[in-house]
């Protein structure tokens, strides 16, 4: 199992320093953002995620062209996974048949954009409470990939929609041939427990779980000192370098 950081853990950081930084603590694997590419020898760009963030238009033929452009991106910097969360078309209370219409229509279309440049696409289950109305939990991503039957449709799992210990491990298990990717994050977002990731991991590779996974962090505050631990935590308990 490979572990990722993500680059919402340097959101705030100059690129160059950013890069500097991650050469310097020996970081393999990388969940980036599409400000935050490049192309390294010594380091692998995994995953994109955060990709339609700052698109404000909730017209599916700008969702689409957005998408090629960052599907296209993708390719060029090597990334053949990328993860689609949060965006605007998602986020349609009114006319629920139609926008859900809609949002199946536009998942077909980027997975199959997606497919031309060798692409998976792994769903993220976003809530109501971030004012999403179209798959908003594991359950419904896996009742749609089932009966959609795209070969480059995948399950993003992410631990930070689980309040309970025993809530995670039971989905984890029931849905586990459908994930691609695992997100272990708070349900705080911006909350950094050692804990919490070291009890998730144990268990994840425990459960024979050999595929990717990302800490998502968002370090808002620019703490360098923290993910300098995070770093530490994850080599002195996982031998992070040599994953």
């Amino acid at each position: 199992m490979k572990i990722l950081l993500s680059s919402l853990s340097f959101l705030n950081f100059r690129k160059e320093k950013i890069e500097k930084f991650l050469y310097k603590n020996k970081i393999k694997y990388l969940e980036t953002i599409p400000k935050f590419l490049f192309k390294s020898k010594k380091m692998n760009l995994l995953f994109l995620q955060s990709t339609f963030f700052n698109l404000k238009s909730n017209k599916i033929s700008h969702h689409i062209s957005h998408f090629i452009k960052i599907s296209n991106l993708s390719r060029k910097y090597g990334i053949n996974n990328i993860n689609i969360g949060s965006y605007p078309l998602r986020k349609l209370e009114n006319n629920k048949k139609k926008n859900t219409l809609n949002n199946i229509n536009f998942i077909r279309e980027i997975c199959q954009i997606a497919k031309n440049n060798n692409q998976i696409i792994s769903l993220e289950p976003i809530g109501k409470k971030y004012g999403n109305y179209f798959l908003n939990n594991h359950f419904d991503i896996i009742k749609f990939i089932k009966k959609e039957k795209i070969k480059n449709l995948k399950l993003l799992f992410d631990t930070g929609n689980f309040k309970k210990k025993s809530d995670y491990r039971k989905n984890f298990i029931k849905y586990k041939k459908f994930i691609h990717h695992i997100h272990i994050s708070n349900y705080n977002l911006e909350e950094l427990n050692f804990d919490f990731i070291k009890e998730r991991i144990i268990f994840f590779k425990k459960n024979k779980f050999r595929k990717t996974l990302t800490i998502e962090w968002l370090n808002k505050k620019n703490k360098f000192k923290e993910i300098k631990k995070l770093i530490s935590f994850l080599n002195n308990e996982f031998n992070f370098y040599s994953i």
